[in-house]
């Protein structure tokens, strides 16, 4: 077919071809003549034999109803860059039909191609006589097209695709795949950081305890690092959002109850010159996911909305019910039933390179010290976890849509049992096995737990745990972190459990409910303490499992 291609194009208007070309008139001078043979006319007239041209004329006449039923767009034209063909799909790419452009130069209909890639290359296969291939942008229409150009003695064919979508999908999937990247970094990051908190805090915590507010610069100083700690371990849970891996407790969500709620507080949050809109859709279907997180998500979008339009505006929250039967396109969706949650604004809008980096950790265009630029990147993260999946609809000057779909359930709503009130902190005498590969960690645990009155036996890993077990029978309770090297924490307390069951378990971790799931811990049914924690909240942790029946 290849070989055939470049041979479309007549040389003569003698060939009589079905295919327009150009011929010379009377005068000289160049025009447009009209199509030639016409198999099916002339078989109906009866004059469709004897002619010796007919064979050639025949399959060119094959070979232009192929060009016209193929998905993919087909031009070709002359020495001269004048079109001698255009097929049906080409005119639905370019907007532009047959008759206006045959006999007319490329470069004078379509001037925006001048300087343009399309121009370089398409010159480039006429003047080397090699077929050329290539993709580009075509801007007037928003199109990406793939190119095959293939040169003959008489012109050019060209062969092109319309390959927006497959473009929009492959930004997309390196989006995701950047995304991604970036969350598994997050969660290690966060992992780390939930070790050294959980040191900072916990000593300097006790430091305060030792200091007496008489000494007020240093007990200032302290509190300073205190409540810098606290801050760092807030840090560190939103980065373990967006990396998906923070803990979460969802339930089945009636989402327009929610955010009648949380609007309460957004007109209170927004300025007096941005007015509040809920469009809310009656009979809205139920979803799940952690309420407090949907709420996160709403607070962010319309904090962002506000700033987004700092000389006033309408902020919009809008709730629907969307089946999907087809990927829609920006992201796509799988098929199902969906709950849709989108927040709109009237502000300066995004353009196309803030849009393809917003949900990414700490890009912010905010001014320095107005953000962390991890609030739409927590907002990501938790849709993502939910199961959902979340894009923007913007342009510079006309405002922006955030919309995020999650899955619709069929579960029934059960209501929560309120939480007990917390306990008086209150300390023990039992002995307590305390499993954890971080030193300084282990240490300030240790020293926490003796303060409250339990005889501790420290073990820098499983292994070493495996050996004060064999020699201390009396332990009352493992406390060991999850992920360690040699073993699980998880393995270690199946191997103590076989010598006695029912032996009382407190895990401990930084890491995220995916991640000690893996290690056969289950957050949800697990007796689990999560780190940083607080003197009072391993007190809390420890005394409520021993309390446990």
């Amino acid at each position: 077919m290849n070989e055939r291609i470049g041979e479309l194009i007549p040389s003569s208007p003698s060939s009589d071809a079905s295919l327009q070309t150009l011929a010379c008139g009377d005068d000289g001078t160049e025009v447009a003549p009209e199509i030639g043979f016409d198999p099916v006319q002339a078989e109906q007239s009866g004059t469709a034999t004897a002619r010796p041209e007919e064979p050639l004329r025949a399959l060119d006449h094959r070979i232009a109803n192929i060009l016209e039923s193929i998905t993919d767009g087909f031009f070709a034209v002359d020495r001269g860059w004048r079109f001698t063909y255009l097929n049906g799909r080409a005119e639905q790419i370019v907007g532009r039909k047959r008759d206006q452009v045959l006999g007319k130069r490329l470069w004078d209909e379509f001037p925006e191609l001048a300087g343009s890639v399309f121009r370089q290359e398409l010159e480039r296969a006429i003047d080397s006589q090699r077929a050329i291939e290539f993709s580009a942008p075509y801007a007037p229409l928003n199109l990406w097209l793939d190119v095959h150009a293939y040169p003959s003695a008489e012109g050019l064919a060209v062969y092109f695709q319309d390959i927006t979508m497959r473009k929009v999908q492959e930004e997309q999937s390196r989006h995701s795949q950047r995304l991604e990247a970036l969350g598994r970094l997050a969660g290690e990051v966060a992992h780390d950081f939930n070790n050294l908190l959980t040191i900072i805090g916990g000593h300097g915590q006790r430091a305060l305890e030792s200091i007496d507010k008489s000494q007020g610069v240093l007990h200032r100083d302290i509190e300073i690092v205190v409540e810098a700690a606290v801050r760092a371990s807030a840090l560190t849970r939103r980065l373990l959002t967006f990396s998906r891996r923070q803990p979460v407790q969802p339930r089945v969500l009636d989402l327009n109850r929610l955010v009648t709620r949380v609007a309460r507080m957004l007109e209170r949050m927004t300025r007096e010159d941005i007015e509040l809109r809920l469009l809310l859709r009656a009979g809205l279907w139920r979803m799940e996911a952690d309420p407090g997180q949907i709420e996160q998500i709403i607070v962010n979008l319309a904090v962002n909305a506000r700033d987004a339009m700092p000389a006033g505006g309408r902020l919009s929250i809008v709730t629907d019910n969307r089946e999907v039967t087809a990927a829609p396109g920006t992201p796509p969706l799988a098929p199902g039933s969906y709950v849709l949650l989108a927040v709109c604004d009237t502000g300066h809008g995004l353009d196309p390179e803030t849009r393809s980096h917003v949900f990414e950790p700490f890009f912010t265009t905010k001014a320095k010290g107005k953000g962390t630029g991890l609030g739409l990147a927590t907002v990501y993260g938790i849709v993502k976890q939910s199961g959902g999946e979340i894009w923007v609809d913007s342009e510079p000057g006309k405002g922006a849509r955030f919309e995020a779909y999650f899955p619709r359930t069929d579960k029934v709503a059960h209501r929560k049992k309120a939480a007990p009130s917390p306990s008086k902190l209150c300390g023990g005498h039992e002995t307590i096995l305390l499993v954890e590969d971080d030193a300084g960690v282990r240490r300030l645990a240790g020293e926490m737990l003796i303060r409250l009155g339990y005889r501790v036996l420290e073990a820098a890993g499983p292994l070493e745990a495996l050996g004060i077990w064999e020699s201390e029978r009396s332990i009352d309770l493992l406390l060991t972190d999850v992920v360690m090297p040699q073993m699980s924490g998880h393995q270690l307390a199946d191997r103590l459990s076989e010598s006695r069951p029912g032996l009382k378990i407190l895990y401990v971790t930084g890491y995220s409910d995916d991640v000690i799931l893996k290690r056969g811990v289950e957050a949800d049914k697990a007796a689990l303490l999560q780190k940083p924690f607080s003197p009072e909240t391993l007190g809390r942790g420890v005394r409520a499992v021993l309390d446990a029946e």
